[in-house]
């Protein structure tokens, strides 16, 4: 029941509950309102700089990429393709010996 007396009916509830409200929006809203902006601006220009230092750290990143990308490329392709082996897990006797 809150701070209601029992014996109040549910129209006095109704009206002390919109009273509490204007209270708050008159009185509270005006009072807190700067430090409210001020919380959302700090946290608008953390989130901000948060977004630019992930962009100046994924730049230098792409750049190193981009510039040898043929040799990563390049690297990729000889790594996919192994040297055959005439070494087979059935023949023993042929185990260790590579192709010339």
């Amino acid at each position: 029941m809150g701070c209601h007396p029992p014996s109040a009916g549910p129209r006095r509830r109704v009206t002390l509950t919109w009273f509490s409200v204007r209270v708050i929006l008159r009185i509270i809203m005006p009072i807190a309102g700067p430090g409210t902006v001020a919380t959302l601006l700090f946290g608008f220009l953390l989130a901000w700089q948060d977004l630019l230092w992930a962009l100046c750290l994924i730049s230098p990143t792409i750049i190193l990429y981009l510039f040898p990308q043929r040799f990563y490329v390049e690297g990729l392709a000889r790594g996919a393709v192994k040297d055959w082996c005439i070494a087979c897990p059935r023949n023993p006797k042929t185990h260790g010996r590579f192709r010339p």
